[in-house]
């Protein structure tokens, strides 16, 4: 399966299970995972942190993910 994650802004940077696979817009990247759900982080410096837990199933290609990010009080 694949998976795509978009934010607004861009150039956040994702963590899926734990480990980073790299910056919004992540196009098609490449999901194994033996488990059912699966943990996506996107962090970027003066925003708050979102994450979300997807459902996944091998050999399936998620729904592409679109991240509003809020910029975190001064």
């Amino acid at each position: 399966g694949a998976i795509s994650v978009y934010s607004t802004p861009s150039e956040a940077q994702i963590f899926i299970n734990g480990n980073k696979v790299g910056t919004t817009p992540l196009v098609a990247y490449p999901l194994v995972s033996d488990e059912e759900k699966v943990d996506i982080i996107l962090i970027k410096e003066g925003y708050q942190l979102k994450s979300q837990v997807v459902n996944f199933k091998p050999n399936q290609s998620l729904e592409p993910l679109n991240f509003k990010l809020i910029k975190t009080e001064p």
